[in-house]
């Protein structure tokens, strides 16, 4: 008995996890100028981190010691050519999460930011950071529900067989 009850724990708990993580997914692609806060920077330097044929990002910048990633789930090939054209001295935009603006300033060693601009261009816009994450984020949110559906399944299975067994122990006293 004490087994069935610490499985149904289990599903529990990872029941929650699951609709957390989906939720949390669904947050990511919810980027607007209320969450979110612009910065103007000086570029230092700009370095292309490539890995599997996969490209990612990172501007360092005379005002901060904070690098700025661009993760390769922004990466299109017009944004990469957009940043290739980026030269040290050019002044950027950039928008980081709200809630990592407290820690921001010289605190942590990178922060991915969510829009990038120049005074002649737009790299990536607060709409294009939404659908590209979207995309990126879409096969852990269908993971996640199928999970969270399936450990439904197992807790209500669990509880009947719980439920079942306390009826039948009840009934032999």
């Amino acid at each position: 008995m004490r087994k069935k009850i610490l499985f149904l724990v289990f599903f529990v708990v990872f029941f929650f996890g699951m609709i957390g993580l989906f939720f949390n997914t669904t947050a990511i692609t919810k980027k607007n100028t209320n969450n979110t806060t612009q910065y103007i920077a000086t570029v230092k330097n700009v370095f292309f981190l490539t890995n599997n044929q996969k490209t990612s990002v990172e501007i360092n910048t005379n005002e901060y010691s904070t690098k700025l990633y661009i993760s390769e789930s922004l990466c299109t090939d017009s944004t990469l050519l957009a940043i290739k054209a980026i030269e040290n001295g050019d002044t950027i935009y950039f928008r980081i999460n709200n809630d990592v603006t407290e820690i921001f300033r010289n605190e942590i060693s990178f922060c991915n930011i969510v829009s990038l601009e120049t005074a002649e261009k737009t790299i990536i816009s607060l709409s294009d950071y939404n659908s590209l994450m979207q995309k990126s984020t879409l096969p852990a949110k269908i993971i996640a529900f199928i999970l969270a559906s399936c450990l439904l399944f197992c807790i209500i299975k669990q509880s009947k067989t719980i439920r079942q067994l306390k009826i039948n122990h009840s009934t032999f006293r």
